[in-house]
């Protein structure tokens, strides 16, 4: 897979739900080589890092960097990042210039669940997703950052040395669109952003919620009349299988599609009880989600 693929269909997304304080500067090659890897994971790699840079600058603004180059690693390079067993590299990096970290915070960024953030603005899961998925590729991250000074992510992915590479991703403008009214639920604040405004070029009216609470109450309001709902599954409070539970009980005939980024067989019981009509894998890209929303709502009943 390219890289820079995922990477350039990202950025337009990104800069859609971000504070117009925060300056993009996109530095992208794009003759960087293949590597081997999965594009879903990689995709969820980059938004994560990014969401990570934009909190950090979240108050007082200022430059997100996103860079992509071919990298060539020295015998010094070689002994002091551990883990690589090639020299040649794609390094993707991500550049904030928010209020940096010190050496104590540093070191346990990759801990599962260890945030700086406030109760209710993360679970503390998004860089340890990095860390494992830059491990699963067989690369390395290198972290530089410093109180007050920003921080920069950089991550070492070795390139392919198949000659077979996948023809280039083919972008289909022709996404299948509607008028329907969209009840969308994700406690991540970026991701629920982004996905109203895409979903709302195609023509329908969505509500989104970053709180499954707030979600409810506008789900009970008669006026509201929601054809579809979409929820996140994994969400603190409530998660997206017991926001359907009651919204099943509501409504029988609702239309419900569930997002995760996660393979948790203690849900499995609970969406396959309440006959949601399409779990989707996390990260997704838009056209996915309007694909399968465009199939669900069409389809002729409900279970």
């Amino acid at each position: 897979m390219r890289v820079q693929e995922i990477v350039e269909e990202i950025l337009p997304f990104l800069r859609a739900t971000i504070p117009t304080t925060i300056e993009m500067r996109p530095s992208i090659a794009s003759g960087c080589p293949a590597v081997l890897g999965d594009p879903t994971q990689i995709h969820r790699l980059v938004m994560n890092l990014c969401t990570n840079a934009v909190q950090a600058m979240r108050h007082g603004g200022g430059v997100l960097e996103v860079g992509l180059r071919q990298r060539l690693l020295s015998d010094a390079d070689m002994i002091a990042i551990r883990g690589l067993s090639s020299r040649g590299c794609a390094e993707l990096w991500v550049r904030d210039t928010g209020c940096g970290m010190d050496e104590k915070t540093k070191a346990r960024i990759f801990e599962p669940y260890f945030t700086t953030r406030t109760k209710g603005e993360g679970t503390g899961l998004g860089l340890a997703t990095v860390g494992n998925i830059v491990r699963s590729h067989a690369g390395a991250i290198q972290v530089t950052s410093e109180p007050g000074q920003g921080a920069t992510f950089s991550v070492l992915l070795p390139l392919c040395e198949s000659a077979n590479l996948p023809a280039p991703l083919q972008v289909h403008a022709d996404a299948p669109s509607g008028t329907e009214r969209i009840l969308f639920i994700d406690d991540e604040a970026p991701i629920a952003e982004a996905s109203r405004k895409a979903l709302s070029r195609l023509g329908y009216q969505v509500t989104c919620f970053t709180n499954p609470e707030s979600a409810l109450e506008a789900f009970d309001n008669p006026s509201a009349g929601f054809d579809l709902v979409v929820t996140d599954l994994s969400m603190p409070g409530m998660n997206g299988a017991q926001l359907a539970r009651r919204i099943r009980e509501r409504r029988p005939q609702t239309r419900i599609i569930v997002c995760t980024g996660l393979n948790e067989d203690t849900y499995q019981a609970d969406l396959g009880a309440i006959k949601i009509q399409r779990t989707l894998i996390k990260p997704l890209l838009s056209s996915e989600l309007a694909v399968a929303i465009r199939e669900v709502l069409d389809a002729a009943t409900v279970p």
